[in-house]
């Protein structure tokens, strides 16, 4: 994925500048250069979130855009903005706001039971011990994975990385 050149798409297309989305998201503007040039940065998914928000962007529009990349012409994902018959963008940054860890980690247990996988059939589908798994399933686990981690769970769950955020925000209550 081009997770840094969707972005850069992103902000260019919403005239955001640097300063204004260090603004935007609290962040050290030289951390905002340092992942706009950095072609191979894998954010974490709260760091998705949390760009998506500040520019007002959704985030499955976010993943499109980045899965495609440079293969095809951007033009095909709407970047200028959002549109939805179910929901408006203003409802849709409520729900970034709203994600939290558990509902990924619900999301990551309700894909493993729906494929009829055990802790050990996904330990050998992923790099990840059963000790890990079971972690990241965890009610109380408080972390954002590494969007590195989530494809090793898509990968085995033969999903798109969209397919599986979608699933994570249908938990939000």
């Amino acid at each position: 994925m081009h997770f840094q050149q969707a972005l850069v798409t992103i902000m260019e297309t919403r005239n955001v500048s640097l300063e204004e989305l260090a603004a935007r998201t609290n962040a050290n503007p030289r951390w905002l250069l340092a992942i706009t040039t950095n072609s191979d940065w894998t954010p974490k998914l709260d760091t998705i979130l949390r760009l998506c928000h500040a520019l007002r962007f959704n985030v499955f529009s976010y993943l499109a855009l980045a899965e495609v990349g440079s293969q095809s012409n951007n033009s095909n994902i709407q970047v200028s903005k959002y549109r939805s018959p179910d929901q408006s963008i203003e409802e849709h940054l409520n729900q970034i706001l709203d994600l939290q860890p558990r509902h990924i980690s619900m999301a990551l247990r309700s894909y493993r039971i729906e494929c009829g996988f055990s802790l050990r059939t996904l330990e050998k589908l992923t790099p990840f011990n059963v000790h890990s798994i079971c972690m990241r399933e965890g009610v109380r686990y408080e972390n954002y994975p590494t969007v590195t981690t989530l494809y090793s769970y898509c990968d085995a769950y033969e999903i798109s990385l969209t397919e599986f955020v979608k699933r994570a925000f249908s938990f939000i209550e």
